[in-house]
């Protein structure tokens, strides 16, 4: 019985262990992906400010070219 009891003290303590690093990695890979989440949104914030800018720049440019 003292054996038994050795061995699943040793087994939970190794369980405990691992639960802690499997815990951080978990909340490593939770912090990445709302990081590439975030930069995903800047990424087509930036891009559609970018394509509303170009077609501002043209629809002026046109307006003073059909006016010329």
């Amino acid at each position: 019985m003292r054996k038994l009891r050795d061995e699943y003290g040793h087994i939970l303590e190794e369980k405990k262990k691992e639960f802690r690093e499997y815990a951080g990695i978990n909340k490593d890979i939770h912090e990445y992906l709302i990081a590439k989440r975030n930069l995903e949104m800047l990424y087509l914030q930036d891009k559609s400010k970018n394509e509303k800018e170009g077609r501002d720049k043209r629809s002026r440019n046109s307006r003073t070219e059909s006016v010329l």
